[in-house]
């Protein structure tokens, strides 16, 4: 009887980045709570929720973006460790419409660069016209998410859309002083991935920057977990992990989203149950999106 080898761990190594880097449409829903905000000594009681005061999301929050995302991931196998960087821009356009009570939400892809220096990504020489869907409330935090056309790492780089733009913000809108909590949920269900990502955050606003218009300052702190399964190399690589996400984002008076940057650190274990094999990697990202400047008009 013909018996099955075990792939040697350099193998698994591939796999797991393959993991890593494939993923599927993104759909999420998220529930904001806002918690009460401790009064100053000698300070007013709050005052209710206006238009004129908080800071929120509307059509005119669109614009063109750049999105640069750094990873740095270790696999750490019996033999030793092993490192890839992968390092890339992203430059974007967002469109907003009105969409029944909710917005509707367009991303499209102007261009990609990678990394000079950093591991080679043949999947994103593939992306031409891409173009991402999804739906969000005055209060941000997008749902609904949908690329076209798909691909892998198109499909990848909507996750990531979906967390890293439009932080979502207390019902009523945001004031500098204010303390929020946001629970959501993102699954990824398609070619061959099965994932689902929980992400529970908590967020404080501090007082009006100097930018000009005023800008409020958001500082995010996220526990993440992961859980999910792929059959693309055509053995089930099963995948857990666990993370911590830190992002400083900056919302102007007029609710434009101006920029955000942090770092994620994510805990993952992949396996694969047919062979008895496991590979721990640690991953390791630096990320920031600035809001480009609209050109003028003669």
């Amino acid at each position: 009887m013909a018996t099955r080898s075990t792939p040697p761990f350099s193998r698994l190594v591939w796999v797991a980045a393959l993991a890593l880097l494939s993923a599927a449409c993104t759909t999420g829903s998220r529930q904001v709570t806002r918690s009460p905000v401790p009064a100053r000594p000698g300070s007013p009681p709050e005052q209710a929720d206006t238009a004129e005061r908080d800071f929120r999301y509307h059509p005119a929050s669109g614009g063109s973006y750049s999105y640069h995302r750094l990873d740095s991931v270790e696999y750490r196998l019996p033999t030793g460790s092993q490192v890839q960087v992968h390092g890339r821009t992203v430059f974007l356009t967002i469109g907003i419409e009105p969409h029944d009570s909710l917005y509707r939400v367009e991303f499209r892809l102007d261009s990609i660069n990678q990394d000079p220096g950093t591991t080679y990504q043949p999947a994103l020489d593939s992306l031409r016209l891409v173009r991402w869907s999804g739906e969000m409330g005055p209060t941000g935090g997008l749902g609904s998410f949908r690329v076209s056309p798909p691909s892998p790492f198109g499909e990848r780089l909507s996750a990531e859309l979906a967390r890293r733009f439009f932080p979502a913000q207390p019902v009523g809108g945001v004031r500098p002083g204010m303390e929020w909590t946001d629970s959501a949920r993102i699954s990824i269900a398609g070619i061959s991935v099965n994932q689902s990502d929980r992400v529970e955050s908590h967020s404080t606003a501090s007082e009006l920057g100097m930018d000009e218009p005023p800008s409020i300052r958001i500082e995010t702190e996220s526990v993440l977990e992961r859980q999910g399964s792929s059959t693309q190399t055509g053995e089930v690589i099963g995948e857990l992990g666990s993370g911590l996400d830190s992002t400083t984002s900056y919302v102007d008076l007029w609710g434009r989203f101006l920029r955000s940057e942090g770092k994620e650190t994510f805990d993952l274990l992949f396996s694969v149950p047919a062979v008895g094999q496991e590979v721990a990697a640690r991953q390791l990202s630096h990320y920031r999106i600035l809001r480009l400047q609209e050109p003028e008009s003669d």
